[in-house]
């Protein structure tokens, strides 16, 4: 019994059935669905508790914005465009936009190469190998290290 391959949703197993009779092979084919693979994400306590009470400012337009791009975060925390943002929330680009612009100034967003992120103090999805390489891109050498959420 074994794995014969896999069709773009389906696998496809099968066990080859000796006949002691006849001597003949048979093989039994068996479909099954594939299971989609689970989104994952570590959300850092104590850097969402220390936004909250640090901003209490943060409008709530913005803090929409930002539980929207957690639940929806890339690999390496990547964000979408503001424009994407505004149409899944049904927002207004430049309330969107405004949002990112606090979130950058609080720290809970980050730039790197011209690319919103959001910060690894709040959340991460990727490796670890992936992390380390994104703190070395930020000049720290760990989480512990990143400056905490900049006050208001």
């Amino acid at each position: 019994c074994g794995t014969l391959g896999t069709m773009q949703r389906h696998r496809i197993e099968g066990i080859a059935v000796l006949d002691e009779e006849t001597g003949k092979l048979t093989l039994e084919v068996a479909y099954s669905r594939k299971r989609k693979a689970r989104k994952f994400l570590k959300v850092y306590q104590d850097g969402m508790k220390q936004l909250t009470l640090r901003h209490p400012e943060l409008q709530r337009k913005t803090l929409r914005v930002l539980n929207w791009l957690i639940g929806d975060a890339a690999y390496q925390n990547r964000t979408p465009t503001v424009r994407r943002v505004a149409g899944d929330l049904g927002m207004q680009v430049s309330h969107v936009s405004r949002a990112y612009g606090d979130l950058l100034k609080v720290g809970a967003l980050v730039k790197l190469d011209g690319a919103y992120r959001i910060s690894p103090e709040l959340c991460w999805r990727g490796t670890e190998v992936q992390l380390q390489e994104m703190y070395r891109q930020l000049q720290v050498e760990d989480r512990r290290a990143l400056p905490a959420l900049r006050e208001g």
